[in-house]
């Protein structure tokens, strides 16, 4: 039996949409966190056990066992890399005995990459003997996790409770293969693009097949983001483009595209009175209806209201129902920010043969909503453009109808 002091248990928190449940994280394991995006997975660790450290008051009866160092690194920084650097600035020189909480220190890594991560948190635990947390929704951390808490059901309201609590090896057993079924995009025309210098980047040449989900793959620092930017910069037309295409020395097949699309990985708003629904540019079909409910609730009170239902269903068909139109938009978590912005886009009437282009956009997102927002980027192909995108998540790479390797 492992001794009380051995142990961080953590009693009745109801933070955010926690249901009041309970838990404990073990010194010498790996503890993961896994569940749909929005479950409660980052309140937990985040809201609640971290904020509880730093001597805030989260909502939740007691926390005890918590050691005198807690080291976290949150997974809104934006590069791989970077987070991987105050990670190991973080755990370096640790006390005995600490806890390490990170979120999703897999997200955007090749497999490979994933591995390393995975065998440095088996030390941390292990060899070192700290109680190492870790919210993630890749297989090759979840398969090495010592113990795998799976919150859910849903999200959002439907969320906050523990469902399932097993091993790595037996979450890895109970995962079902995915299978892509959609008609593959065949590519009509391509881009070919030369730069003198970009990003500090001398004779950058990339090219990109056109009309079709193209994914640009590889290692931390293999240059993913630099190629998503020089293509934006390349085929960019709007005002003061020259400036931001600096030492483009030549680009062929841009006849072929009207213009292009960044779409990022930063919050949806800094704006602190920003709601789902006026980001979302819901607001004036709402005029004087409740606010206070849930897209999927919106959608059975005012299903006879075709333009609100043409933006709410997009919502629906990435998996965001769960939300309120009231809920502040800082409240996000970093997978329904990627999200919400895709559905915006889809609500409008696009037009055709533009280049959408996105870095990450599976991020904070598990296998169960990577296929909806894959599937939604192959509509935007189906409507005759195109989608390039930075991500190295292997279930979304299997939709990808081209993969540049870097």
């Amino acid at each position: 039996m492992i001794a009380s002091d051995m142990i961080i248990s953590v009693k009745n928190a109801s933070q955010n949409n926690l249901k009041d449940i309970s838990i404990d994280i073990r010194y010498g394991h790996v503890t993961a966190f896994a569940g749909v995006s929005g479950s409660g997975k980052s309140s937990m660790a985040f809201d609640v056990i971290y904020s509880y450290w730093r001597g805030e008051k989260p909502a939740v009866k007691s926390i005890t066992g918590l050691p005198r160092r807690v080291a976290g690194v949150n997974q809104r920084v934006d590069s791989a890399a970077q987070r991987m650097r105050l990670f190991e600035k973080a755990v370096l020189d640790l006390p005995p005995k600490s806890l390490v909480i990170f979120d999703e220190p897999c997200a955007g890594l090749t497999r490979q990459d994933a591995d390393r991560v995975c065998a440095r948190l088996k030390l941390l635990s292990r060899d070192s003997g700290h109680a190492v947390l870790v919210v993630d929704h890749r297989l090759e951390l979840l398969g090495i996790a010592d113990i795998v808490h799976i919150f859910g059901p849903g999200s959002g309201s439907n969320g906050g409770q523990i469902v399932k609590t097993v091993t790595g090896a037996q979450y890895k057993a109970g995962l079902h293969p995915v299978v892509v079924d959609r008609k593959t995009n065949r590519p009509k025309h391509k881009i070919d693009i030369e730069y003198n210098e970009f990003a500090g980047v001398n004779n950058l040449e990339i090219s990109f097949p056109l009309h079709c989900l193209a994914c640009v793959s590889g290692n931390m620092g293999t240059g993913k983001s630099t190629f998503l930017n020089a293509a934006f910069a390349a085929c960019d037309k709007s005002v003061n483009a020259g400036e931001r295409r600096r030492g483009l020395r030549s680009v062929k097949g841009k006849q072929y595209i009207r213009r292009p699309h960044m779409i990022t990985a930063a919050p949806v708003t800094k704006n602190s009175r920003s709601t789902v629904a006026s980001y979302y540019g819901a607001s004036p079909f709402l005029k004087n209806r409740r606010r206070d409910v849930t897209v999927a609730d919106a959608m059975q009170l005012h299903g006879g209201d075709k333009l609100l239902m043409r933006r709410l269903e997009w919502l629906r068909y990435i998996g965001l129902e769960y939300l309120r139109l009231d809920q502040p938009s800082f409240t996000l978590s970093g997978g329904e920010c990627q999200r919400i912005k895709l559905a915006k886009m889809l609500c409008k009437k696009l037009g055709d043969r533009s280049v959408y282009i996105f870095d990450n956009p599976c991020r904070g997102l598990g296998a169960d909503n990577i296929p909806k927002i894959m599937m939604a980027m192959d509509a935007l192909v189906k409507a005759n453009n195109t989608v390039l995108i930075a991500e190295n998540d292997p279930i979304a790479v299997q939709y990808a109808d081209t993969v540049i390797r870097l």
